[in-house]
């Protein structure tokens, strides 16, 4: 239902489908005063050109002005590509680690999965986090304590 919803939180689902429209869906139920926040990826397909799954997302501004001609406000875009890999290689090691330890797996073995899992360059992705806010008409926006740490994270660039 329209203006039916506070808050969407969305960690990297919105790339399935057409950004644009997604985006265009989400404001629509926002209440007034109501806020985005997710996590998204942008993929390279083409050397440093990225691509977006399918729409004309290419880049951090690019997503801003979409957001923008949708009519968010209080717009932040955040690159977080290696803040996110260098979690998901603290994971891997944490996995298997004690594999390689307990023998259940080979170094050489664990090497190969690695180098599929964590490979070597230039990241071929873009993680970005957004948050945006549907204009308050009349009512005042609600407050959420979560939403303002998001958002002093996002103004700081650091997680």
């Amino acid at each position: 239902a329209q203006a039916s919803v506070d808050i969407v939180i969305s960690a990297e689902i919105i790339r399935i489908f057409s950004r644009e429209r997604i985006l265009c869906e989400v404001f629509k139920v926002l209440r007034p005063g109501g806020s985005l926040v997710c996590l998204d990826l942008l993929t390279e397909l083409h050397g440093d050109r990225l691509d977006s799954c399918g729409t004309s997302l290419s880049d951090l501004d690019n997503y801003k002005e979409v957001l923008q001609n949708i009519r968010f406000n209080e717009i932040r875009v955040v690159e977080v590509t290696q803040a996110c890999l260098q979690g998901f290689k603290r994971h891997v090691m944490k996995y298997f680690l004690p594999l390689i330890l307990s023998g259940k797996i080979n170094f050489n073995t664990f090497q190969e999965v690695k180098n599929v899992l964590l490979p070597s360059g230039k990241p071929r992705h873009k993680y970005l986090l957004i948050a945006a806010q549907k204009p308050s008409g009349e009512e005042p926006p609600k407050k959420y304590t979560v939403l303002q740490r998001l958002h002093k994270l996002i103004q700081n660039h650091t997680l």
